[in-house]
């Protein structure tokens, strides 16, 4: 029995580590989808907003990170930033 628990709190504890978290948004009807989350913001990120992308980007650290890019809601570009490299 315990080796049964054991094993599934890794195998839970893992699938929570490595899985893109994904956040519905009620106020907006959009969703936010991030690689990691949990400590810290880590890896990609993007924002779609009724069924377009809307941002696009990275985090290290808990800070933005290299390039990030909005659309409207026709897709068109509105900004493009590249923000420094966080060592």
């Amino acid at each position: 029995m315990r080796k049964t628990l054991l094993t599934f709190i890794i195998i839970s504890f893992t699938n929570f580590s490595f899985s893109q978290q994904i956040e519905k948004l009620e106020y907006c009807n959009c969703i936010e989808k991030i690689d990691n989350n949990f400590p810290t913001y880590e890896g990609k990120y993007e924002r779609v907003c009724n069924e377009k992308t809307t941002d696009v980007g990275s985090f290290k650290n808990d800070l933005p990170d290299g390039e990030w890019i909005s659309y409207n809601y026709k897709g068109g570009l509105i900004s493009k930033k590249i923000i420094p490299k966080v060592n």
